[in-house]
């Protein structure tokens, strides 16, 4: 977790000196600054949930249904 974090930190570092550098306006630091904290969030629950959270699992959560309601008719 300490390396996502550090690795965020230096995505996050180099992102606001480009953008100040190129004198990016205030909107475009939000939408960039705010996607690499969504994508930071999204990256720290993968690591938390990953012994109980399963790309399978999520499969078949999606696709159990469709298969039960194909096999009844």
């Amino acid at each position: 977790m300490i390396g996502i974090g550090i690795v965020f930190g230096c995505i996050i570092y180099f992102e606001w000196s480009y953008l100040k550098r190129e004198n990016c306006k205030r909107r475009t630091f939000r939408i960039v600054l705010s996607l690499v904290v969504f994508i930071f969030l999204s990256f720290e629950a993968l690591y938390f949930f990953k012994e109980q959270w399963t790309l399978s699992s999520f499969i078949e959560l999606i696709f159990e249904p469709i298969q039960k309601h194909m096999l009844i008719k």
